[in-house]
């Protein structure tokens, strides 16, 4: 194994995310492994571009995708500044409302123009402890052997000593090599929630060309990540595989659960809209707008779920929402799914109108957050609540009767899971933190469709059932949302 660890001198990240284009709005973390090998490349060519070291940077490209640890990182920071431009002599400049020419104002005893141009930095802020890494990124072998070599690490050690910055030139660092890396760590997976650029076979060449022809250097290939697979657990589970999770940051006041139903079809919207724009400029799949593009139907297949996370089930829960989460199904494969991932990292706003304005900000590897942990909401359990309530399929008369209860069984077959072996109805939550049915909005797929009544309900299955689960007709808005709990009463 071949660890590139990465210490960040000033406790602050300062590097952009690509994906954003030009907009330079939010951070890149952890740091991606091209932003790495790069670095690595500008440090050979400060070097005199060595041939030992030109071939151990091109093996390290063309090998498999590296795994990828880094502390947590706070929220992005961003602060505009007016840098000044190169003086410019002539004592006029165009007005570009008026169209005319206007007189700079006196410097001294000269008229010299100088004009300032915004520019936005965006920086986040890592815990300022030199003794460990803040990121590691280890290649775990070449291509062509088992091992990397000791001139390897030689070579990797004399380019890593010329590294100073990682980003913008603000952000200093400190880079030794290292055989380890601590865990978990991010692994390549191609059904990954997090996408992050990687150097491919070639990169090399690519990166040297542009730099000969004066022009910024082509984004590389988008890997996805995710965390190191576990046991796959055993007996039925819901169609959804992964959650990506936004963490909900500013904003005028806390949202209240109640608000789920628009927070969650803001979403749908928003990453909608995404896929409408540029780059993408095209309709949203349906395995995302949960409409076929040819007719606007509406699809039975499953597709992604935009739901709710709440603060929930503790002695002190408010039931606000902490954040909201993008279930992706088990289905969505191979490009499709990056062209997905691609989109959801454009969702950086939540804009609710009236309600206010939240930025999103994705939850990667750790959280202090319990409710904003995936685990939290899909680990095994036999035992369900519902934090939404479910909305039934049809209206069963009596919400608490038995034909409800029926209607709430065939929502979990529909899932592809067996009937519960017990199902409690109620109008008040089973769970601390939620609120009563009556305070949710009733559900509706359109504006000319019927209201559906809801109820919430507790679930007790034979077997245990791993999440996420979402249940009823709202399940693709967050309606019908549980959480797993123990076995006590509720």
């Amino acid at each position: 194994m071949l660890s590139f660890r990465v210490r960040y001198l000033l406790g602050r990240v300062a590097a952009a995310d690509v994906s954003r284009g030009s907009e330079k709005d939010r951070g890149e973390w952890p740091p991606h492994p091209d932003r790495l090998f790069s670095a690595l490349v500008q440090a050979w060519a400060d070097l005199g571009r060595p041939d030992r070291e030109r071939r151990f940077l091109e093996r390290l490209a063309s090998a498999p995708p590296p795994h990828v640890h880094a502390k947590r990182a706070a929220a992005d920071v961003g602060r505009v500044s007016f840098v000044p431009v190169p003086d410019s002599w002539k004592p006029y400049y165009r007005d570009p409302n008026s169209k005319q020419d206007k007189a700079f104002s006196v410097m001294g005893a000269m008229r010299i123009g100088r004009d300032r141009k915004e520019r936005r930095f965006v920086s986040q802020a890592v815990e300022l402890e030199l003794s460990e890494p803040h990121a590691t990124v280890a290649w775990l072998r070449p291509l062509d052997v088992e091992a990397w070599t000791s001139e390897d690490q030689e070579c990797a050690a004399s380019l890593s000593r010329l590294v100073g910055y990682l980003g913008h030139s603000s952000s200093l660092v400190a880079l030794d090599v290292s055989s380890q890396i601590s865990a978990p760590a991010l692994v390549p997976d191609d059904n990954g929630t997090t996408l992050l650029r990687v150097p491919y076979e070639g990169r090399l060449t690519h990166l040297e060309h542009a730099f000969k022809a004066g022009r910024r250097p082509p984004t590389s290939s988008w890997q996805p990540y995710g965390q190191p697979a576990a046991e796959a657990p055993a007996g039925p589970r819901p169609p959804w595989r992964d959650m990506v999770v936004l963490r909900l940051v500013g904003g005028p006041h806390r949202l209240p659960l109640v608000t789920s139903q628009r927070s969650t079809r803001r979403l749908r919207e928003t990453l909608n809209d995404i896929f409408r724009a540029p780059p993408f400029s095209q309709e949203p799949p349906e395995i995302v707008s949960g409409r076929a593009i040819s007719d606007g139907a509406k699809t039975t297949a499953p597709h992604v779920a935009f739901v709710p996370l709440p603060d929930v089930d503790h002695p002190f829960a408010s039931g606000h929402l902490l954040g909201v989460a993008l279930l992706l199904p088990e289905v969505l494969k191979g490009e499709e799914r990056r062209t997905v991932l691609r989109a959801i990292q454009q969702l950086t706003m939540l804009d609710l109108g009236t309600l206010g304005r939240w930025e999103l900000e994705r939850q990667t590897l750790e959280t202090p957050l319990h409710g904003l942990l995936p685990g939290t909401w899909t680990r095994s359990s036999k035992f369900w609540t519902t934090v939404t309530p479910i909305s039934f399929d049809m209206d069963p008369g009596d919400p608490l009767g038995e034909v409800a209860k029926l209607g709430v069984a065939r929502a979990c077959e529909r899932l592809g899971l067996s009937a519960p072996s017990d199902i409690q109805l109620s109008v008040t939550p089973f769970i601390a933190g939620s609120d009563h049915a009556r305070e949710f909005t009733l559900f509706r797929s359109t504006a000319s469709a019927p209201r559906r009544r809801h109820i919430h309900a507790r679930l007790v299955f034979a077997e245990p059932v791993s999440g996420p689960l979402v249940i009823g007709a709202g399940r693709y808005l967050g309606y019908g949302l549980c959480r797993p709990t123990s076995g006590g009463a509720a």
